[in-house]
């Protein structure tokens, strides 16, 4: 599931991301409260369904909480390649931690305490 996420996010949200007429409409949702909190709301309300399509296939609970949560970082990936120099290599990032977890994308810094709590 999290690799036909990654697929889609490749071929439509990286496109996206590197067109150059891209730039003006962001900054204006962006300036404008208003229209930037109804694009966060009317982008997250498909994460509900989002969810309920990854919980079908390993066949979870329509409401477990990690496809829940899976559901809403996918949906703010298209955000995260904004500006950066590597659109691409963004959401390979992103959606390498999401099916590998944090302590794959972990530098030395990032190693466990020795009392198992984060610094």
């Amino acid at each position: 599931m999290v690799e036909a996420l990654r697929a889609h996010a490749l071929e439509s949200w990286v496109p996206i991301a590197t067109d150059p007429r891209r730039a003006s409409f962001p900054a204006l949702v962006r300036d404008t409260p208003a229209l930037r909190e109804y694009g966060e709301r009317m982008w997250m309300r498909h994460a509900d369904t989002l969810s309920a399509v990854i919980a079908a296939e390993p066949e979870r609970e329509p409401d477990d909480p990690a496809c829940a949560a899976l559901a809403r970082f996918v949906l703010e990936v298209p955000a995260l390649p904004a500006g950066r120099h590597d659109p691409r290599a963004t959401v390979e990032t992103v959606f390498d931690l999401l099916l590998h977890g944090w302590r794959a994308q972990a530098g030395p810094s990032d190693a466990p305490a020795a009392d198992g709590l984060p610094d």
